[in-house]
């Protein structure tokens, strides 16, 4: 199943540049959210195709410089970006606001919403912040978020993958439809908490 995602791919055929063109250039139209691709790139590393820690540092590396080109694009007011801030017409607004207020708790809440986690730089880019607050606010946030998502696949995938093995075909794939749905739930109830959160502050 993960054999056949466009990262696996990418990775497997390119180790370390592969994570670094993944996330720079094919990460805005994968339908892999950034959490599972830190699993499986973890997954790959831990079959043996780059160093296990190494990974996760150059999808640290990628995730960030993508990060500090599209500050810059968004702080000039570069056409380039025109196609994604248009996506989010209304969050970008609430939230370009929000980072000129409280820069590090808006970081933080919208590095663990999924989808929301590109306006990082584009909201704190046209909100026109200092280049050094963001650059000390994105990175101390993907460091985080990183080290959460990271490990979890070095730990826990290989172990997922000896038990589906165990069982019968119509039996794995309960268990795999299953995952997903879990994910998704706690995804979107544990957004909807922290945009609650956020909205009374």
């Amino acid at each position: 199943m993960v054999e056949q995602t466009d990262l696996y791919s990418i990775v497997a055929g390119y180790t370390y540049l592969g994570i670094a063109f993944y996330y720079i250039i094919f990460d805005f139209v994968s339908p892999v959210s950034d959490e599972l691709s830190l699993i499986i790139i973890a997954w790959l590393a831990n079959k043996g195709m780059m160093n296990v820690w190494g990974g996760g540092v150059v999808a640290f590396l990628a995730l960030y410089s993508r990060n500090i080109i599209l500050f810059y694009l968004s702080r000039n007011r570069t056409r380039l970006i025109g196609w994604l801030t248009d996506r989010y017409p209304v969050w970008m607004g609430n939230y370009q606001h929000q980072m000129s207020k409280k820069l590090m708790h808006t970081v933080f809440i919208l590095m663990f919403i999924p989808k929301l986690r590109i306006l990082i730089p584009l909201a704190a880019g046209f909100g026109q912040v200092k280049v050094h607050r963001f650059l000390l606010a994105q990175g101390m946030a993907m460091a985080l978020f990183i080290a959460i998502y990271y490990p979890l696949g070095i730990f826990f995938y290989t172990g997922i993958q000896s038990l589906i093995e165990r069982m019968g075909k119509a039996d794995q794939y309960v268990f795999i439809v299953s995952l997903f749905v879990l994910a998704i739930l706690i995804s979107f109830f544990v957004g909807r908490y922290i945009l609650r959160k956020a909205g009374k502050q």
